[in-house]
């Protein structure tokens, strides 16, 4: 208690022993009135100790509290207190060497062990980062026993990861690490060539956020030193919040990288019918060069392929590398493919062979069109998977919108008083399988 300079309360390790003092009866602010503080040498993250000193009736006493490494060497005897160290930290307990005695002749005192339980969302929130290819690595200043003994219990130590005292810089976790320590890590993973995202709290914190590529601080126990240089702030101090917004960051890549592609695809095939519509075919209200719907002729499908839904296949799905660009994907081949069937099926569909009398071709060729961009818009929703696979749960806005519009494209080729308002033939079954025939001889 004396060598404490927390309050009954907060959290922590000096919170914690104040609050166990508190509960077993101790009253803190008389023992300190009646052993007054000297001097001290505050805790230090390189020596992992603090020491005070305190004037008493018979002289002067120092007590020490810090990591067992650090104090027991310095005593004799303390072989079964080093064994109970490492049999604590196993088990995944804080352990702390609390010494006490005159100047120069210090007497262990006890171990005082400390729980900091791992949150129950930690060990899926690692798993669903792993499963998107991102590898979670823990970097702390306990004891190596609990570090790996919580590394275990969230599955950020997998069974062929190095141990934490391998010379290997690239390890999953790292254990009685200071702040140069800590910025040294974040250094090795970024020459390795890896984006490094860092969360912290303290102001120790601070330089290896803003080293990071993402700086993340937790903004319930967070210093406001780590607040000013991180990048982004927690509000619920939560791994599994990060984790969502990889999700939900992806979500809004894929989108925008679906959007653009969609808009390219359409342009392919619809430029070639807009400048050799009117030639080839005579024009009617449906005629390209007259289309009602001008430069958007199906914009809502377009609108609500946004509206795909963060799920937990979507943050599986691995990210973009960042040397890439928002195109770089090899769905590039599927989608010239596309774009050549969209706009080579429209023209030959746009005069069929001159013997077969039929409804206003340019008509035709709106119609194919519709259809086709109807189709982009739907095979472009993944890329890794096929149409007939996804489940239009996953974006029924998207589907809704098609349906719709396709519903929209029946109702102006065959409703009476539509098609008269637009001015469009129906389609009969009898010309289509005469089309069919002409275009395909061996039918």
């Amino acid at each position: 208690m004396l060598c404490n300079d927390a309050h009954p309360g907060p959290a922590g390790t000096d919170g914690a022993l104040l609050t166990a003092a508190a509960a077993a009866g101790i009253d803190v602010v008389a023992l300190r009135a009646a052993l007054p503080r000297t001097h001290q040498v505050p805790f230090d993250s390189v020596r992992r100790e603090m020491r005070t000193w305190h004037a008493t009736r018979d002289g002067e006493i120092e007590i020490a509290k810090g990591a067992p490494e650090a104090l027991l060497p310095r005593l004799a005897g303390t072989a079964a207190a080093s064994a109970v160290v490492e049999r604590w930290a196993a088990q995944a307990w804080r352990v702390l060497a609390v010494t006490a005695g005159p100047p120069g002749a210090p007497v262990l005192l006890g171990l005082p062990a400390l729980a900091d339980p791992v949150r129950p969302e930690a060990r899926e929130a690692v798993r669903a980062a792993r499963a998107a290819g991102i590898r979670t690595i823990m970097i702390t200043g306990d004891h190596p026993g609990t570090a790996t003994a919580v590394a275990r219990a969230t599955g950020v130590l997998a069974d062929d990861d190095p141990p934490p005292d391998s010379t290997d810089a690239l390890r999953s976790f790292y254990a009685r690490t200071d702040p140069g320590g800590k910025l040294d890590i974040v250094a090795d993973w970024q020459r390795a060539g890896h984006v490094v995202a860092m969360t912290g709290d303290g102001v120790n914190d601070a330089p290896a956020l803003r080293a990071a590529d993402v700086g993340v601080a937790m903004g319930r126990r967070g210093t406001e030193v780590t607040k000013e240089a991180a990048d982004l702030v927690l509000t619920d101090d939560s791994l599994a919040t990060v984790v969502a917004a990889v999700a939900e960051g992806r979500r809004v890549f894929d989108n925008i990288r679906r959007f653009a592609r969609l808009r390219a695809l359409r342009r392919p095939g619809r430029d070639p019918c807009d400048a050799h519509g009117s030639r080839l075919c005579p024009p009617t209200a449906a005629a390209p060069r007259a289309d009602p719907l001008g430069q958007s002729r199906h914009p809502w499908p377009a609108w609500r392929g946004d509206r795909r839904r963060t799920s937990r296949a979507q943050c599986a799905e691995k990210g973009t590398p960042p040397t890439s660009g928002g195109h770089a994907h090899p769905a590039g081949g599927t989608g010239s493919a596309r774009a050549g069937n969209h706009g080579g099926g429209k023209l030959p569909g746009t005069c069929p062979v001159g013997r077969h009398a039929g409804p206003p071709v340019a008509d035709h060729a709106v119609r194919h069109a519709a259809l086709a961009q109807l189709g982009i818009a739907v095979t472009t929703r993944s890329d890794r998977c096929a149409v007939w696979r996804m489940s239009p749960a996953g974006n029924p806005f998207l589907y809704t919108a098609v349906g719709l519009s396709a519903a929209g494209l029946l109702a102006a080729t065959y409703l009476p008083g539509l098609r008269d308002l637009l001015g469009t033939t129906p389609l009969s079954a009898n010309w289509a399988s005469r089309w069919l025939l002409a275009r395909c001889p061996r039918c």
